[in-house]
């Protein structure tokens, strides 16, 4: 199935061999969810990457940003929520700031289904993601992470070197 947006806009720039900027505007296809818009922007520079998103509306149902998903071997059954300001590590060791926002967690059990038969399948996952919460309209978001193995210095600098002017 190869549903088309009637959005225009997509596009992305490098600058040397560590600096990036990628864009888009998010308009679901009408078959499915007409009212899910966004704005969403990343800029890598280095190991670090500036996650920006705008305009976030859904008026049907829930709204989530995933920050990661990693699957596991095994999930314990784990769940945090965090409102505010939030620094979390996945299992593979990127660092994830989040000044501001409701930031769930989970290691869990997912159940879900075979994108090619629809058979159930389940599988362990640690997932996290922004709660934008239930019919959002206006939603926004800014997240950074610092991508690998990253050192105690990398993730002061992280939160303390970046300064968003305009979503």
């Amino acid at each position: 199935e190869m549903l088309l947006s009637d959005e225009y806009f997509a596009g992305g720039v490098t600058l040397g061999k560590d600096a990036a900027a990628y864009s888009f505007n998010l308009h679901e296809h009408d078959k499915y969810n007409p009212s899910l818009r966004a704005r969403k922007s990343w800029f890598a520079f280095g190991n670090r990457i500036v996650c920006v998103g705008s305009g976030i509306c859904n008026s049907k149902g829930p709204t989530h940003t995933t920050l990661f998903q990693n699957s596991l071997e095994s999930a314990e059954g784990t769940c945090s929520s965090f409102s505010g300001e939030c620094e979390l590590t996945d299992r593979l060791g990127n660092f994830y700031y989040i000044p501001d926002a409701e930031v769930k967690f989970e290691k869990a059990l997912q159940h879900s289904f075979h994108e090619e038969t629809c058979a159930p399948t389940s599988g362990c996952f640690e997932k996290a993601y922004i709660d934008h919460g239930e019919n959002c309209t206006g939603g926004e978001y800014v997240y950074m992470v610092v991508h690998g193995p990253s050192s105690d210095a990398d993730k002061e600098l992280l939160k303390s070197s970046c300064e968003v002017l305009r979503k």
